[in-house]
């Protein structure tokens, strides 16, 4: 039942996320072989985790799908100055990463699809203290239970003000064919040049 939830709200998002909201890109930066996106919505301000992986999808990738502990810090590294800049000193500051329990209470997996092999929660989360803290993010500042970097589950809205901005992560494009075919009749075309000089 929850997944049809998921696909019914994830539809409903993508749809109306097109036609009502458009998201903002704060930073880029590239991290073996993909690319990662900072996103926030229109305002540049924050953005549902919903609206987040809406825009991912739009982009051709998902929220980020994080694989260890150097993936962790290169997320934190690359958009927590980008992050804290457009928050504007708000607090309960959070990159949205695509990690979820939507569709089943409890059953942690990837937007992507990817299963679950690393986590880095901070001490005693994931809390579900509410029963919609069904995202993660990963925290921008030092907690009380751990140091930035951590994760926490927690609501997908702003219902207490959390100020939340999506990384989005992307296969890195690779040269088009027609790309390809341009440097290949380029390089044929100087070498006949040389040739026809030679003579």
């Amino acid at each position: 039942m929850k997944a049809i939830k998921l696909l019914a709200v994830l539809t409903l998002t993508l749809s109306g996320f097109a036609q009502t909201q458009a998201a903002v890109v704060l930073h880029t930066d590239t991290y073996d072989g993909h690319v990662y996106k900072l996103i926030a919505d229109d305002s540049g301000s924050r953005i549902s985790w919903l609206d987040a992986e809406a825009a991912a999808v739009g982009m051709g990738g998902h929220l980020v799908t994080i694989n260890d502990d150097a993936e962790n810090a290169f997320v934190l590294g690359a958009f927590s100055a980008a992050a804290i800049s457009a928050a504007a000193g708000e607090n309960g500051l959070s990159l949205w990463i695509g990690l979820n329990d939507f569709t089943q209470e409890g059953q942690w997996v990837w937007a992507d699809g990817s299963a679950l092999s690393y986590s880095n929660w901070h001490f005693a989360e994931p809390a579900a203290t509410f029963a919609d803290e069904d995202f993660v993010g990963m925290t921008v500042f030092d907690w009380w239970s751990g140091p930035a970097g951590k994760w926490h589950d927690i609501i997908g809205d702003w219902r207490f003000n959390d100020v939340t901005f999506g990384v989005v992560e992307m296969e890195a494009p690779i040269p088009g064919t027609f790309w390809l075919l341009f440097s290949g009749l380029f390089a044929l075309g100087f070498v006949r040049n040389r040739k026809q000089l030679r003579i």
